[in-house]
């Protein structure tokens, strides 16, 4: 039961700050100056 509860968090994480899992974001590319 502890896994499941471990897992569980672990979505509930992604969930919550899916911003860091999407590289395609622009936000997360920032130009190149020069």
């Amino acid at each position: 039961m502890l896994f499941l509860q471990l897992f569980e968090s672990h979505l509930r994480n992604l969930r919550e700050s899916p911003g860091r899992f999407h590289p395609d974001a622009p936000k997360y590319h920032p130009h190149p100056v020069g």
